[in-house]
């Protein structure tokens, strides 16, 4: 089956609308890991902390099984995520896993607004602030250089229709 001349453009305009997607959620989500710091804290247990490996041979993704509980005058939680953004290494995954072992007792730092959501670490990822936005930069500028590339072939097909 033959791809219609105007395809490519269509879709560079649904990569460039992907990456300003991607845009408002990376500002989302550094405003919460900011607003995080902010956060109050009580102190928790944790019941489960393991490095879990995702994926096939390579590359291989990391993760961590986590489980903590909290609370929170007479109601109890219970958390799972170490932080606000993923992890992406090994090595990440390894160091949370020592930092809170089970049995550990840490401070859980939870949203006033809504205290199921927790944490045992806030603010932004050390190492790699603000990859997101450039992920997203990455996109748009892949979707774009789609699109332009594609811009005549989709006029020639509008004008084919009479448009």
């Amino acid at each position: 089956m033959r791809v219609p001349e105007w395809f490519p453009f269509i879709f560079g305009i649904a990569v460039i609308c992907l990456g300003v997607y991607l845009v408002f959620w990376a500002f989302r989500l550094r405003d919460e890991m900011r607003r995080s710091l902010r956060w109050p804290s009580t102190p928790g247990e944790v019941l489960k902390s393991k490095v879990i490996t995702l994926g096939g041979r390579h590359p291989k993704t990391y993760s961590v099984r986590l489980s903590y509980q909290y609370q929170i005058g007479e109601r109890v939680y219970e958390g799972s995520r170490p932080h606000l953004y993923d992890i992406t290494t090994q090595k990440e995954a390894e160091s949370i896993v020592e930092r809170f072992p089970v049995g550990s007792e840490p401070q859980v730092f939870y949203d006033h607004r809504r205290p199921q959501r927790a944490v045992l670490v806030t603010g932004e990822r050390p190492q790699k602030k603000g990859h997101e936005l450039w992920m997203a930069a990455i996109v748009i500028a892949v979707g774009t250089g789609l699109a332009s590339g594609h811009y005549g072939n989709f006029m020639k097909a509008l004008e084919s229709v009479g448009l």
